[in-house]
């Protein structure tokens, strides 16, 4: 805890700075002023663009300097008071000090930032329509410090564990689950001995808006032990009627109890769903998630044609181009995906909506293998992870796209990366949407759709 000296000290310490944009990250964007000020770039952590707040340096570089705001001088018209009690202390969320109206805008800023050397403008972004209780997946982490066990997310900057029984931003299952399991890790059961066999771990959770599934890595028994049955008894402690299963993973071995799968159907007909588990992937928004899936599809245009879809998942899209397209191509490298999309794929055949092939492949691996048989596709999809597909596959992509491509991201600036290729390579930006799917945090999902050069389309 900061001293009233301590802060006197920052304070005397601090540098007034003008904020004109919003970096990456959620910073501030702006240069110190006054007689004799640093001409770099500051990057303020908790400052707004409009404002004028007096900062305190963390890092310096050659032409960039990152601090903090201690006090804001000018306030924005969109700033308020952050709706977290925990807010500055807990590293899970770094916008709540932004108006929830004005976060949507702000990533719209993000983006073009990102996109904008590469002369790709960004003019919409789609609003969030809950800026709380709208988060339907989490990772918690597991702490143990001495005989105690915290369990909750890290603190702002560390790698320690923040306890906590209720999150702002969780939708109401995930809350019941937090203050669950925080309450059975604080008592002397089963379950908290086994959290205390991880020392320092993570638990997974999912939702689908009424019920709560449980992921739990590192815990799965080998085959015979002797001790499965203490472990299952002792999984089987967090089980009530909002929390329908638990799924401990331990290498290529799963030990499930009671449900290991929920069916996440907000971007299809129920007879559609995706059965997700813990360990999958599945965007932080269920209807957020069905506004992307829309407009994804509507940009791909696939009727009646062939798609193919990159870093497929278990199906988040698939099954959506399904009911517009022949066929479509899913590649997916991870086991689990690979194998929803397979049941995905009977579901299709029976309803008799288009062709699914499966392949299961690194994304990089499948483009090369397309590009040196000659093979293109005029429709392609692709929501690559963080890191992004990367040059190589980039490089390979404007070899096979020889159409419409619809390109998902959630990280600007690995998309910049990945797009320079397929520009230079003569693909054209036909449009670019921002997509507020986390409110209170600075990520943003952008889709770009591009154009193959007119002589190959």
């Amino acid at each position: 805890m900061k001293t009233g000296a301590t802060e006197a000290t920052e304070a005397a310490a601090g540098e007034r700075v003008e904020v004109r944009g919003i970096a990456h990250g959620g910073e501030g964007v702006g240069r110190a002023v006054g007689d004799g000020a640093d001409t770099r770039t500051w990057l303020v952590e908790g400052a707004l663009p409009g404002e004028q707040v007096l900062a305190v340096r963390s890092e310096e570089r050659r032409r960039m300097i990152r601090g903090r705001t201690l006090q804001v001088l000018t306030a924005s018209a969109d700033r308020v008071a952050p709706p977290c009690p925990v807010e500055g202390v807990c590293g899970g969320c770094g916008l709540q000090h932004a108006r929830a109206g004005a976060q949507a805008e702000l990533k719209r800023q993000i983006a073009e930032g990102a996109l904008r050397r590469l002369g790709i403008a960004v003019p919409d972004a789609l609003a969030s329509p809950r800026a709380l209780g709208y988060r339907r997946r989490a990772r918690l982490h597991v702490e143990r410090v001495g005989d105690a066990l915290r369990l909750g997310l890290h603190r702002r900057q560390s790698h320690e564990v923040l306890a906590l029984t209720h999150c702002p931003v969780f939708d109401a299952p995930l809350n019941h689950a937090l203050a669950r399991l925080s309450a059975l890790a604080a008592g002397g059961g089963g379950f908290s001995q086994v959290l205390r066999q991880l020392r320092r771990g993570e638990v997974h959770l999912l939702s689908d808006g009424a019920a709560v599934v449980v992921g739990i890595p590192g815990l799965a028994p080998r085959e015979g032990d002797a001790d499965e049955a203490g472990l299952r008894a002792a999984l089987g402690e967090v089980l009530d009627n909002v929390v329908v299963g638990v799924v401990a993973r331990g290498g290529r071995r799963e030990l499930v109890i009671g449900r290991g799968r929920l069916a996440l159907a907000d971007a299809g007909p129920e007879d559609m769903a995706i059965a997700t588990g813990p360990f999958e992937f599945a965007q932080a928004q269920a209807a957020q998630n069905r506004a992307l899936v829309e407009r994804v599809v509507a940009l791909a245009d696939a009727r009646g044609g062939q798609v193919l879809e990159l870093f497929a998942g278990g199906g988040n899209f698939t099954r959506a181009l399904a009911r517009e397209a022949a066929e479509v191509v899913a590649v997916e490298e991870d086991r689990g995906s690979a194998a929803a999309l397979l049941r995905l794929a009977k579901k299709t055949a029976a309803s008799r909506q288009a062709r699914i092939e499966v392949r299961r492949f690194d994304a990089t691996r499948a483009l090369t293998r397309y590009a040196a048989e000659g093979r293109s596709f005029d429709r392609v999809v692709l929501d690559p992870p963080r890191a992004g597909l990367g040059l190589h596959g980039a490089r390979a992509l404007a070899r096979v796209a020889s159409g419409r491509t619809v390109f998902v991201a959630c990280d600007p600036a690995t998309l910049a990366r990945d797009l320079e290729p397929m520009l230079e390579a003569g693909h054209r930006a036909a449009s670019a949407l921002a997509i507020d799917m986390m409110p209170m945090t600075p990520e943003v999902e952008v889709i770009v759709a591009l154009d193959a050069p007119r002589e190959r389309s």
